[in-house]
């Protein structure tokens, strides 16, 4: 039996657990046919039923996984938070989870020796999912340090389904990284450990050479840079030079680098999270100074693929701006009118499906100086509703009662209602029986309470 040795976040952990080679061969098709799961789990790994139920759980999860049927591999990963239950917490981390690392994940060989040709998606992107199930019932936040090193090796992954689940497990354990008991001394020095680790998988991401990382990475960056904010605030301090301090500049200029990339791929996730990291940064100044260029360079970007996530930013980058009228206007108010106008179909579907919100962090609805921007804004409103494409009209439609919400009777009866009775006849189903509910919504006094009952029956 080898001895495997496992490093797994600045641990070091003999395991004697062997990688799983079977001869079984391969029971195909579903698991029906009159027969009990336990048999078919009996027949895929080769022991009979009646020892099946003395096996220890990590054993039969080692087996189980081990074994050649590609159902039986596909059903043990599932089961991985429940084998993590069942042994406890000080095992998953001793002997689990480094298991899963040389073996699934291949951190330390490279390659993962269990997983076999036609089913190695699925199962990676199974064990995405389930190490962020592991958080926090099973491990607390800070002991969950080692998991990050797991799924950034799933954030490499070339299946982009299996990179959207790892980030987003890392996205649940990263913020769940300051919270612990300040009397574990173990827990504590991994909360020590967190700040040089996650800076360290935010530059291996995004200065990968191959774009996959890259993308994943700007999934990454706004719960991690959110970290370093928290963790600054736990020993505040003007110093520039501080390591928070130039961990958050080092953070930004990543994030910078991915918007300005050369592969739409990676543009594509830099302006999809674009709006997270915005709300992340601590200051408004930052967001002035930094940001706003990558945002309007994003919304002019020559793919729409591109255009249409950033302009849907729209809304988190007023909430960067603290809402300030006088900044949006200048700011966000053009994006916001070349996206209603934009010759793509989809970049306007995009900007129709949160018109509500963009308008409503904006600040124009509180502010009587800025009422011509708010009527531009409705101007733009009514445009969409009014598209040619009826994908359009549908999404912009269901903001009806939100955008009613935000203006005053006389905005809507003057730039609203006037496209409603189009709407009505609309030869699209979806938009006619969306804007139905949108006029029941203007009179739900939840939603909207600016309309009295005959503005919406005219």
């Amino acid at each position: 039996m080898a001895e495997e040795k496992v490093h797994l976040e600045g641990v070091t952990h003999h395991t004697h657990l062997p990688a799983i080679q079977s001869s079984v061969p391969s029971i195909g098709g579903a698991l029906a046919s009159g027969t009990t799961p336990s048999l078919v789990l009996s027949k895929s790994i080769g022991l009979p039923v009646e020892q099946l139920g003395s096996m220890p759980p990590l054993d039969l999860f080692l087996k189980q996984v081990g074994c050649e049927s590609a159902e039986a591999r596909v059903d043990a990963m599932k089961r991985l938070s429940v084998v993590g239950m069942a042994i406890g917490p000080q095992q998953t981390l001793a002997e689990l989870l480094p298991w899963v690392a040389t073996h699934i994940v291949g951190l330390s060989n490279g390659g993962g020796d269990v997983l076999q040709d036609g089913d190695n998606d699925e199962i990676l992107y199974i064990l995405a999912d389930q190490l962020g199930l592991l958080v926090p019932t099973l491990i607390p936040g800070p002991k969950a340090l080692g998991l990050v090193e797991l799924l950034e090796k799933l954030a490499n992954a070339e299946e982009t389904v299996v990179r959207d689940m790892a980030v987003a497990s890392i996205n649940k354990i990263v913020p769940l990284l300051l919270k612990g008991d300040k009397k574990d001394v173990q827990a504590v020095a991994k909360q020590d450990q967190a700040p040089q680790l996650l800076l360290a998988t935010a530059k291996r991401l995004a200065t990968a050479d191959w774009f996959t990382p890259k993308v994943s990475a700007a999934g990454v960056l706004p719960a991690i840079y959110a970290f370093f904010v928290q963790h600054a605030a736990l020993s505040p301090s003007d110093d520039p030079a501080s390591p928070d301090a130039q961990a958050k500049r080092e953070l930004r200029l990543l994030y910078k680098e991915l918007c300005q990339d050369e592969t739409p791929m990676v543009r594509r996730s830099a302006a999809k999270h674009l709006g997270a990291f915005v709300e992340a940064l601590e200051s408004k100044d930052i967001v002035l100074e930094e940001m706003i260029s990558l945002y309007h360079a994003l919304a002019k970007d020559e793919q729409d693929s591109v255009r249409l996530l950033s302009v849907a930013a729209s809304g988190s980058v007023g909430i960067g701006l603290d809402r300030s009228p006088d900044d949006t206007a200048v700011l966000i108010l053009p994006v916001v009118q070349a996206g209603s106008v934009d010759l793509s179909w989809r970049v306007r579907h995009n900007l129709a499906k949160v018109f509500s919100k963009v308008a409503a962090n904006l600040g124009f609805a509180d502010s009587p100086v800025h009422a011509a921007q708010q009527t531009e804004l409705f101007t733009f409103f009514a445009s969409l509703l009014q598209d040619a494409e009826a994908e359009v009209r549908a999404s912009a439609v269901q903001n009806l009662a939100r955008m009613a919400q935000l203006g005053t009777p006389e905005l809507f009866t003057t730039h609203l209602a006037p496209v409603l009775p189009a709407l009505a006849d609309d030869p699209v189903m979806e938009v006619r029986s969306k804007l139905a509910q949108a006029l029941m919504d203007c009179c739900d006094e939840t939603i909207c309470t600016t309309l009295n009952d005959r503005i919406i029956l005219a």
